[in-house]
């Protein structure tokens, strides 16, 4: 009689401790230099946020130094004529963001006493605040352990626990508050995102390079070599 064949063994859960311990170092080596990394301020890391909203980062760096010289607080974007702030705005696309943002100092300055809110509901109230944004400030500015993903965390999150870039944005957040590294989520969620766009490509990944190679099962499957 005939053995039946096995079926594949699951992959067991990595030992995330030594997982965050791997992508931190990686981090602190590797990881990018941006302005807006350089501060924890909540007003200039919400102008930074909505400004990477559809624009590439290489195009945010001269303009966001820029920007907060001409609108350096709330009260000063708040009071601002639309027009300049629309002007500022300028080589950024999407002209909409930046009424949306200038909205949304207005309700800060009259809500909250012109201190941005740490709460990501409060924050994604904000006109032209969605998830991302709004956690992105809580996280980058207040320290909040909350997941923070773009594209690049989730094809990263996806492609390492799942194996392919086709999962859910739902599905991505419980995988990323599930793999959140304890008490590191700002270096963590910015090491997830360097990893994104340096190493974690959309086409030819770069996955010897990578701190979570030894854990991927995108990898793992062969399918990086795929053409």
């Amino acid at each position: 009689m005939r053995a039946k064949a096995s079926k594949p063994r699951a992959r067991s859960k990595p030992d995330l401790a030594k997982v965050h311990d791997r992508v931190l170092a990686w981090f602190e080596e590797h990881g990018r230099s941006f302005p807006w990394r350089e501060h924890r301020d909540p007003y200039q890391t919400l102008v930074a946020e909505v400004m990477l909203q559809q624009t590439q980062t290489g195009r945010v760096a001269p303009a966001y130094g820029s920007f907060l010289a001409k609108f350096p607080t709330v009260s000063s974007l708040a009071h601002a004529p639309a027009m300049e702030v629309i002007q500022a705005w300028r080589g950024l696309g999407y002209n909409r963001r930046a009424v949306d943002l200038q909205r949304s100092a207005q309700e800060i300055e009259h809500g909250f006493g012109g201190i941005v809110p740490p709460d990501p509901k409060a924050l994604r109230a904000l006109p032209g605040i969605g998830e991302y944004s709004a956690s992105a400030v809580a996280c980058f500015a207040y320290d909040r352990q909350v997941p923070v993903v773009d594209v690049n965390v989730k094809r990263v999150l996806s492609r390492t626990v799942r194996g392919t870039d086709d999962i859910s944005m739902d599905e991505t957040r419980r995988i990323a508050a599930d793999w959140l590294a304890p008490g590191e989520a700002y270096r963590w969620n910015q090491a997830l995102m360097d990893i994104g766009a340096m190493i974690c490509r959309i086409d030819s990944p770069l996955c010897a390079q990578c701190p979570l190679k030894q854990v991927c099962v995108y990898r793992a499957r062969g399918l990086n070599k795929q053409p």
